[in-house]
């Protein structure tokens, strides 16, 4: 009898404990849900929504000229982190920033996101959205690959091009410990998409955000796109898809004379082999090496970023002129 009771207590305590559980869990959700409207509200998209076929993507333009600069971000990116490059580029040319599918203010898109789909979707959003080519194309990290695609299947549109820090289609064979980091992000992005509805992500990134040398406004814009699910379950979409996207740029042939600069830091090894492979798609190649700089650094540190406007607007001169480069 005594041994019913205590277990009988011992059920109670656990409902009730659950049921507190479950609670606290609603509550945060609403937390949540109410924090994300009123940051939608507080961050509008600075640019465009342009349909692409069914879902709409954000594209963010400044300055006139041609050629036009398109910028392609990397994994888990989004528009604000190019906040240092952008208006100094808009001084010399059109430069437009845009946010792949499930990214910053565009909408989730369809599977899979291999570059295939990435590239098509550039096109039609560039076409839908009015801008003309020639374009130069400047890829960070991923985004290298899906710029080195695009040059691949509309030549005619492409003018010159920027490597950023770029990834290779053979990056995770020839660095087996950049697969695993890229691994292991795509397992915490998984743990993230249960967190974030939650308001842990919120948590997770409340002092300076995931970005925090870049100016505030656009700190605050990417704290707030990564305190929700939605760029967790993008880049999830995206890693699930590298090894096609892999294949396709694999595919790719030279570039012929096209103007390329490959922009990196000092990373030695392997890693600058990389560079060099990719500065040699093209017989009109450069690459600048910026002291001191990290990956995401030669976008969001405001100094480091002027180096890579410096390397981008080489591109453009020799884009415009002729020239080749040095």
């Amino acid at each position: 009898m005594k041994r019913n009771r205590i277990l009988g207590r011992l059920a109670l305590g656990g409902a009730l404990l659950i049921g507190v559980i479950l609670v606290l869990a609603a509550a945060a959700a609403v937390y949540q849900a109410l924090a994300a409207r009123a940051e939608e509200r507080a961050y509008p998209p600075p640019g465009q929504l342009v349909d692409v076929g069914g879902h709409r993507l954000h594209l963010y333009c400044l300055g006139e000229g041609s050629p036009t600069v398109i910028l392609e971000s990397g994994a888990g990116e989004a528009t604000p982190l190019w906040a240092w490059i952008q208006p100094e580029v808009a001084r010399t040319t059109r430069v437009c920033a845009y946010d792949r599918a499930g990214f910053g203010w565009s909408d989730p898109g369809p599977q899979p996101r291999d570059a295939q789909t990435v590239v098509a979707e550039l096109q039609r959003l560039l076409h839908g959205a009015g801008v003309e080519p020639p374009y130069i194309l400047a890829g960070h990290s991923l985004g290298g690959e899906f710029v080195r695609l695009f040059a691949h299947q509309y030549p005619e549109s492409v003018s010159g091009l920027v490597f950023i820090d770029s990834g290779h289609p053979d990056l995770f064979e020839r660095i087996p410990e950049i697969r695993e980091e890229n691994a292991a992000g795509e397992r915490l992005s998984r743990v993230a998409l249960v967190a974030a509805p939650l308001g842990l992500m919120r948590l997770y990134w409340a002092d300076d955000g995931p970005n925090p040398d870049l100016p505030a406004r656009q700190r605050e814009e990417m704290r707030a796109f990564w305190a929700t699910s939605r760029p967790y379950r993008a880049q999830v979409a995206e890693a699930e898809a590298r090894a096609a996207t892999d294949e396709q740029v694999r595919a790719t042939g030279d570039l012929g004379s096209l103007p390329l600069m490959v922009v990196t830091t000092e990373g030695e090894g392997t890693w600058r082999l990389l560079q060099e492979e990719i500065a040699g798609l093209s017989t009109n190649s450069a690459i600048r090496i910026v002291e001191g700089s990290t990956h995401m650094g030669l976008l969001t540190d405001a100094r480091q970023a002027e180096a890579t406007t410096a390397a981008l607007l080489e591109v453009v001169s020799a884009s415009r002129s002729g020239n080749p480069l040095r």
